[in-house]
């Protein structure tokens, strides 16, 4: 609904599978990597991208990296559709698998359980009228990285397994 408020899109369309009913490309190419993965030693996030890359129908996208670089920024949506925006929740979502929005109707989603079945209209304005909506992002939510514990036992249990060079990767002393 913020993209369509904002004027990016005149109405969604919005489909997910039912659970149990998700065999499709996206799978066969997950279960390649898984493949490739099993035969292969991996020590650091670069190694995991090549076997990604090498794997049939993927190719890897590291969102960070181990010296802290970010190069996908993650967003407090959450808190800014709800505390910022005042958005209301949908009740049951989870019944519904598809969902619509326009232009026309600011505010309503329609939720179908089936792509036959009769809509469900929810509104997610608490008022009547659209909340102010401007273009600009939420919050950046910085990742929070390793507890002391995980620090810990990553070096106690797993640096031993490292291959030599990616230790300090993997397990910083």
């Amino acid at each position: 609904m913020w993209r369509i408020l904002n004027g990016f899109h005149e109405k969604i369309e919005y489909s997910f599978m039912i659970a149990g009913h998700t065999k499709f490309s996206c799978d066969r190419c997950f279960g390649s990597f898984k493949k490739k993965l099993r035969l292969t030693r991996v020590s650091s996030l670069y190694e995991i991208a090549d076997v990604c890359d090498q794997s049939k129908c993927n190719f890897a996208v590291l969102v960070g990296n181990h010296n802290k670089d970010i190069n996908v920024q993650t967003y407090d949506w959450s808190h800014y559709f709800e505390k910022e925006l005042r958005f209301q929740t949908i009740k049951d979502i989870l019944k519904y698998h598809h969902f619509r929005m326009s232009k026309d109707q600011p505010g309503i989603v329609k939720c179908y359980k089936s792509l036959d079945d009769e809509p469900v209209e929810f509104s997610i304005f608490i008022q009547r009228n659209p909340p102010k909506v401007t273009a600009a992002l939420p919050k950046i939510v910085p990742p929070k990285g390793f507890t002391k514990q995980r620090a810990e036992y990553l070096r106690k249990e797993i640096r031993q397994f490292c291959k030599h060079g990616t230790e300090d990767l993997v397990a910083p002393p």
